[in-house]
């Protein structure tokens, strides 16, 4: 939204902490279906695991790889082929989130590359977690938290303050920092579901549910500050929304792991409509966004090439320049997200819940 003729804010929440919420949420059905089953306890079940995970990311990876390329070739005026296609084979082989130069082209599929090597190495953690106690449990996902927190440090001590957000961006992506996450959500959905297990009275989950409704209400205040923080800032607010977010994003992983864990602890089986005593369950519990759950990954890898090729078609029909493509800040945000959501939606609810 155009403050002024110099100054533009891009109106929207504060995003970044939700990519920890995605790797720390993935553990929690990790551990109810295969921990504590005892499927991935054997090489047959680990491969039959791996296998059900390439079902779910390989097809919607690779489709949203080759579109990610071709908007490259068809919306750019000048382009280095070699580092265009060095960048699509390092992210074909999931490299990108060791190697953040090989990015470019995968675009948002770092995340999905994370998760395989997560997915990778998750068998081999689940079948020693059965003789960890609790505070053991704990404990390691605090020392997590704090490994990735110190690599978000050593940037600080490492370089210069001009370099700081740039190689903070780096932390936001690289698999050494976000695979300490995907790790400490697999120890909280064991943590969980050994809660769930030994059996929550009515009280606890009441006051689970007041918990969560707490941080919620702090999450959300976090989520708000962003536009205010780069308007506030004038011309150099968008540096400073960043360092604010990823330094969040950063700081406050025990919130978001006691926030994910409430949610599923404020829940109690045998007390008669008891879940409604958490307002963010029933908020979550919305049809509309269960449905937009189940089609989440697909939605997510796709918006960006849906809304580069809208806008290539828009700037060809308008101008006869395909390459007259607008920055993301210049959007016009409601053609942009029903196309989106149009598109993704279709996809996902005829392939990828399919597979």
């Amino acid at each position: 939204a155009p403050l002024s003729s110099k100054q533009s804010v891009v109106i929207g929440l504060e995003y970044l902490q939700a990519i920890s919420l995605f790797f720390l949420l993935s553990g929690i059905p990790l551990a109810r279906l295969y921990s504590a089953t005892g499927k991935v306890h054997t090489w047959e079940g680990t491969q039959q695991f791996w296998r059900r995970r390439c079902a779910r990311l390989i097809p919607i990876y690779y489709l949203t790889l080759v579109l990610n390329l071709l908007v490259v070739l068809f919306t750019c005026e000048t382009i280095d082929i070699r580092a265009a296609l060095r960048s699509f084979l390092g992210c074909a082989l999931f490299l990108q989130s060791w190697f953040v130069s090989l990015i470019s082209v995968g675009g948002v599929l770092w995340q999905v590359a994370v998760f395989v090597f997560g997915y990778l190495l998750y068998p081999f953690i689940s079948c020693r977690l059965h003789g960890w106690t609790n505070r053991a449990l704990a404990l390691v996902i605090i020392a997590l938290w704090l490994l990735s927190v110190f690599l978000w440090l050593l940037v600080v001590i490492c370089s210069p303050k001009a370099e700081w957000l740039q190689g903070w961006w780096i932390w936001h992506v690289h698999c050494l920092s976000r695979l300490p996450h995907v790790f400490a959500g697999v120890l909280l959905g064991e943590l969980v579901e050994r809660k769930r297990s030994d059996g929550e009275s009515a009280d606890a989950a009441s006051w689970w549910g007041g918990m969560v409704d707490a941080l919620s209400f702090v999450l959300l205040i976090t989520a708000i500050q962003a536009p205010f923080i780069q308007w506030y800032y004038g011309a150099d607010g968008t540096e400073m929304r960043s360092y604010i977010s990823i330094g969040l994003e950063a700081l406050l992983l025990p919130v978001h792991a006691m926030w994910l864990a409430g949610i599923v602890l404020a829940y109690h089986p045998t007390s008669e409509g008891s879940y409604r005593e958490c307002w963010t369950r029933r908020i979550l519990s919305f049809k509309p966004l269960l449905a937009l759950g189940d089609v989440s990954l697909v939605l997510y890898c796709l918006h960006a090439a849906v809304l580069l090729f809208r806008s290539l078609l828009y700037a060809y029909v308008a101008t006869g320049d395909r390459h007259l493509v607008p920055t993301v800040y210049n959007y016009t945000l409601r053609v942009q997200v029903v196309s989106a959501c149009s598109c993704a939606l279709g996809i996902g609810r005829h392939c990828a819940k399919t597979l």
